[in-house]
């Protein structure tokens, strides 16, 4: 059924009439259902346009993160086609808003500013020596390591999209083409000698050869790293323990070897103790008048032997000369009958006016008696006045000991027969039945120890007993008694090897003194000590554990050597110990100190050459120094024999294309052992210089930065510590230039970011289109086609010999739906180093 019209018309006889129908009859909508009907409208076309503004955003960071991508690829590639060499390794790397750590490189790769399809992009670089660890993993080392061989190319293209900065990385490897394969395997575990099964973590065990190859324990004491084949040096360190050093057998390709090793810690403690010498006969007592025996007045001289050799006694070995008073003396030189004729050690020699001698009860046979032809027999030694004895040879005039007393009144004894300061007796001078007798140490007298204090002073080693009544017993050959003192070591060295403790001196305690002497800081382990004076030392093994206390008691100086010391410093370019080094000379060793750098090295006489750091041991980033023809006196110490160990020598040279011009851009590699040490690229000025290179023979080799030939291309030269050795002049044959331009259509605002074809030869190509194929035909000639294509910030670049060129430049532009590629070309002479710039507009 038609529903009604709103509008209608009535027909009456008479006329028509246009009239109204009634509003009820007709079928729509309300005012609030098209009102509700313009909302969803509004909804939906909102909804639309968010999506499409969605939309819009996606397509446009596709884009941007599509052309960063294609931006960080090509840097990869350029870098990539840079010799390995020339590929320098980032030394100071920066961050900023957009690039977060490690950062990029500002310096030898700054930023590139790029713009592509509008949008303006940031590229930047970071060049890093990489390395695999023991488990495959790729790991860091620092730019000035020893080169790993391994390179990481990371490349940044940032942008801004919606106001927020966004970041592209790509990575890649660079190996050295001479890289050797890094297959065998060295592994271990580390425990620290307070016990074997205390593992050490966090020891850093590594080839001396190169410091790349390397781990640290783990928790377990356990370390694993690769290495290539052949023979290293292993050094395991860890702060707070003495490093410890393996030399290990060849490693074959593949094999794996075991090596423990057993850290000392760095504690330490005390050693305390005494120092005396014996190394001559001494005087032990006098007496100058006893009474007689037979009618012959008793007098005598007691000598002790506190040695531990025996000394001959006859006419030309063994004699004592007597002065009365300084002033109009007379030296007396008695002649002796000699019935014993050696002095075994730690025993008594009498010599006596007559044989035998009864004193205090106890009788004595003489070893020596007066001849009897002597002037003044038997008074040789004057009762009640100044006197003085000295004992010693008479062939050699060596004098072993002195003594001399002065009496109250008046007092002259003889000076030259005076230790220091002569006895004061409280009388007229020694008189009948009155003695004196050495003291057996620095605070006592008695009858039954060895009589062998001697500090060289008269007044303090003896003691007289003037009341007419002996108290000290009369000893001859026949008496052995042990000795507990003797002359104190003033001065004498004190050192140990542990290479933590400094070499202290003996040093007088007390009056009468004695050589006391203390070493501290001696590191926890067993150690050799020396003690020495002159020609004398005493050594003993000394086991310290943390923070005690030993005490050596008394040492005893009295083996004769002819050994002579060494000492100086070991110090590092700024003048402060480096650590602790081995010093050796043979096989004579010792190690510097931690904190001072002294060191003290005993070896016998003779001239030696003496070598701290040797074989890098101590420390493989530093040199090993020699000082030679030093000279050793016996019991002498030849000083300030000092080290200074540089971060190593330094190489320089110089690039030439015709022996005046410089040629920039050659690349120089110092390798030791295989091991690349060093590089550097000849400046502006053709000068190049690598420095810090561990002493040693190097093989120099050179790379063109465009694979030019070079002559000599591999040289040798020697690294000395400390000095620059310059290692030749290397002449560059055939070396490379450049051509580069600028690409654009119409004028230079509108650059041509992509599709440029540019193809370079000193031949003529034909024709307008197409560019020569690169088949096995045109492969198959002499003509030689270098080709490039435009890079994203609109410019080419292609190296290439010196000489005369052809440059052609292909785009393809639209007219409309119709392709039309245009040829350009240009000619230019080029000479090696120098860029010609040729630019093309379409």
């Amino acid at each position: 059924m038609t529903p009604p019209s709103v509008w209608s018309f009535k027909t009456t006889p008479n006329n028509q009439q246009f009239t109204l129908g009634k509003l009820r009859q007709v079928v729509g909508v309300t005012l609030v259902e098209l009102m509700v009907a313009m909302v969803v409208i509004t909804i939906g076309v909102l909804g639309f346009i968010g999506a499409y503004s969605g939309i819009s955003k996606a397509i446009q960071y596709s884009k941007s993160k599509s052309l960063a991508s294609n931006l960080a690829q090509e840097k990869i590639e350029t870098l990539k086609n840079i010799t390995y060499p020339s590929l320098f390794v980032t030394t100071s790397a920066v961050a900023n808003s957009c690039i977060s750590s490690p950062g990029y490189d500002p310096g030898y790769y700054p930023l590139e500013n790029v713009t592509v399809g509008d949008i303006p992009f940031q590229r930047a670089v970071l060049i890093r020596k990489a390395y695999e660890d023991g488990s495959g993993d790729l790991q860091y080392a620092a730019w000035t390591d020893a080169d790993t061989g391994l390179k990481e190319v990371l490349v940044y293209v940032t942008w801004n999209e919606g106001g927020t900065c966004k970041n592209l990385q790509l990575r890649n490897l660079r190996d050295d083409p001479d890289r050797l394969p890094v297959t065998s395997t060295f592994s271990g575990r580390v425990n620290s000698s307070t016990g074997v099964t205390s593992y050490l973590p966090n020891v850093q065990v590594q080839a001396v050869e190169n410091t790349s190859w390397a781990d640290l324990t783990d928790s377990g004491g356990n370390y694993s790293f690769l290495v290539s084949a052949g023979t290293y040096t292993l050094l395991a360190s860890k702060y707070g323990f003495f490093s410890e050093t393996k030399s290990m057998p060849y490693i074959d390709v593949g094999q794996v070897l075991n090596q423990p090793f057993t850290l000392i810690p760095m504690s330490s403690g005390t050693l305390t103790g005494t120092a005396w010498i014996r190394n001559h006969l001494v005087i032990s007592q006098v007496v100058a008048s006893s009474g007689t025996h037979n009618g012959i007045e008793v007098e005598f001289i007691e000598a002790y032997n506190p040695t531990t050799f025996t000394w001959t006694s006859n006419s030309s070995s063994l004699a004592f000369k007597y002065r009365e008073k300084q002033t109009g003396g007379l030296d007396i030189i008695p002649t002796l009958i000699y019935v014993n004729s050696s002095i075994p050690p730690q025993t008594y020699y009498l010599i006596a006016s007559t044989s035998p001698i009864t004193f205090r009860g106890i009788t004595r046979n003489a070893d020596a008696m007066y001849d009897p032809s002597n002037p003044d027999y038997p008074n040789i030694i004057k009762n009640d006045k100044d006197g003085g004895i000295i004992l010693g040879n008479p062939t050699t005039f060596v004098t072993y000991d002195k003594l001399a007393w002065a009496k109250v009144g008046g007092p002259d004894p003889p000076s030259d027969y005076t230790e220091t300061t002569a006895i004061t007796m409280t009388s007229t001078g020694l008189g009948d039945g009155e003695q004196i007798v050495r003291k057996v140490d620095s605070g006592t007298t008695n009858s039954t120890q060895g009589r062998a204090y001697d500090s060289n002073n008269n007044s303090l080693d003896f003691v007289t007993d003037e009341d007419g009544s002996p108290d000290y017993d009369l000893q001859n050959s026949a008496v052995s008694q042990a000795p507990v003192a003797g002359t104190p070591a003033l001065g004498a060295i004190v050192s140990a090897q542990d290479g933590l403790s400094i070499p202290s001196t003996a040093y007088a305690v007390g009056s009468p003194p004695q050589a006391d002497f203390m070493l501290t800081n001696v590191a926890t382990g067993t150690w050799t000590v020396e003690i020495s004076s002159g020609v004398l030392y005493s050594s003993t093994s000394v086991t310290m554990t943390a923070n005690a206390n030993i005490s050596l008691g008394s040492i005893i100086l009295t083996s004769s050597t002819t050994n002579g010391y060494i000492s100086g410093r070991v110090l590092n370019s700024s003048l402060v110990s480096p650590g602790i080094v081995r010093v050796e000379s043979g096989a004579f060793f010792t190690n510097s100190n931690l904190t001072s750098g002294n060191y003290l090295l005993s070896v016998p006489t003779g001239t030696y050459d003496i070598t701290a750091n040797p074989r890098n041991v101590s420390f493989a980033s530093l040199t090993a120094e020699t000082n030679s023809g030093i000279v050793v006196n016996e019991g002498q110490v030849t000083s300030a024999v000092n080290f200074i160990l540089l971060s190593g020598g330094s190489f320089t040279g110089f690039a030439t294309i015709n022996g005046v011009d410089p040629y920039p851009g050659v690349a120089i590699d110092a390798k030791l052992s295989g091991v690349s040490q060093g590089t550097a690229i000849s400046e502006s000025n053709g000068r190049f210089t690598i420095s810090n290179l561990p002493i040693g023979l190097y093989e120099v080799d050179t790379y063109g930065p465009n694979n030019e030939a070079i002559s000599p291309s591999t040289t040798s030269a020697t690294a000395v510590a400390g000095s620059t050795v310059f290692v030749g002049t290397f002449t560059v044959s055939g070396g490379f230039g450049k051509i580069t331009g600028s690409l654009s259509v119409g004028s230079s605002t509108t650059p041509i970011k992509t599709g440029v074809l540019v193809v370079i030869s000193s031949y003529t190509i034909p024709g307008s289109n197409p560019p020569p194929p690169i088949d096995s035909t045109l492969r198959a000639t002499t003509s030689y086609y270098y080709t490039a294509s435009s890079l994203a910030d609109a410019t080419y670049s292609v190296s290439l010999p010196g000489g005369t060129y052809n440059i052609y430049a292909w785009y393809t532009m639209f007219n409309g739906t119709v392709p039309n590629t245009v040829k350009k070309n240009a000619t230019t002479t080029i000479t090696s180093t120098a860029t010609a710039t040729v630019n093309f507009s379409w």
